[in-house]
């Protein structure tokens, strides 16, 4: 009697533990379909949170005018629209003009220091060689602009690398120049 009575707890257990897990799957089903969103938010443009109503906003032809209108009154004398640079290069594009030209010669800027009230700028460099570089921005009046030179090499031996980069960084500024923009104040 005692062997039928374990056999049958042992049956009612696993019962007990298949419905059990059953129960949890169906569960969990039904709760990750609920939770789960119909379309992505950032597709349908939802408000998630309280205060995120103006984080994209379409206007209507009438709002975007006097949006416009709101923003035109507050300005006095004449608008500057963006252009190709007056003197074909502007001092502000020099650091991105540097950063280009050292990818395409195989160098890093390490450091950049600015010099002279700000009229000059020195940036330090390595190479893939690991060997160091100086590149030297001046800041000159219109209409050189600037003027830069470089060396490159723990002995300066790599003129070679030092024009190829100086080449480089003058083709980069002159395409950031044709681009419209802001000149610099004087």
């Amino acid at each position: 009697m005692h062997r039928r009575a374990s056999r049958y707890s042992s049956r009612v257990h696993l019962f007990r533990v298949q419905t059990i897990l059953r129960s949890a799957a169906a569960l969990s089903l039904a709760v990750g379909a609920g939770c789960a969103p119909e379309q992505d938010p950032a597709a349908t443009n939802e408000v998630l949170a309280p205060g995120d109503e103006g984080a994209s906003i379409i206007l209507t032809a009438p709002e975007r005018a006097e949006a416009i209108a709101a923003m035109q009154s507050v300005v006095h004398g004449p608008i500057e629209e963006p252009a190709p640079a007056t003197h074909g290069v502007r001092w502000s594009d020099v650091p991105e003009a540097v950063r280009l030209a050292c990818f395409e010669t195989d160098m890093a800027v390490v450091r950049r220091r600015t010099e002279d009230n700000g009229n000059r700028i020195v940036f330090e460099l390595v190479t893939t060689r690991d060997e160091p570089g100086t590149l030297i921005v001046d800041r000159l009046p219109p209409p050189e602009m600037v003027k830069a030179s470089a060396r490159v090499g723990m002995f300066a031996e790599r003129a070679d690398d030092a024009a190829n980069l100086v080449r480089e960084f003058e083709r980069y500024l002159r395409l950031f120049g044709e681009k419209p923009g802001f000149d610099d104040p004087a």
